[in-house]
């Protein structure tokens, strides 16, 4: 049985970027693990802007437990900051 063509193959970055657009993040995740070319799109070119990546801090009682998490929060930023993708909406 002949295997069916792929026209998303055809569609430019910009016209899946518009696709992904209507997407909930979950979604976006999920269209990341279709194939390479999506997964490029999504997390490896401009496209990453659309998301940003907050750190909270939330149940601190004492001084002491602060400033543990900040340090933690900010070895977690760190990490991202250098990894493949390029995150840089970071908020805290």
């Amino acid at each position: 049985m002949a295997s069916l063509p792929n026209y998303t193959d055809l569609l430019p970055n910009n016209v899946l970027c518009m696709v992904f657009d209507r997407l909930d993040i979950k979604n976006v995740k999920n269209a990341s693990l279709v194939c390479k070319r999506w997964n490029d799109i999504i997390f490896r070119s401009a496209y990453i802007d659309r998301f940003g990546i907050y750190f909270g801090m939330f149940g601190i009682s004492d001084a002491s437990s602060m400033s543990f998490d900040v340090e933690t929060m900010l070895r977690k930023a760190k990490y991202l900051a250098h990894t493949d993708r390029r995150y840089r909406n970071f908020n805290f």
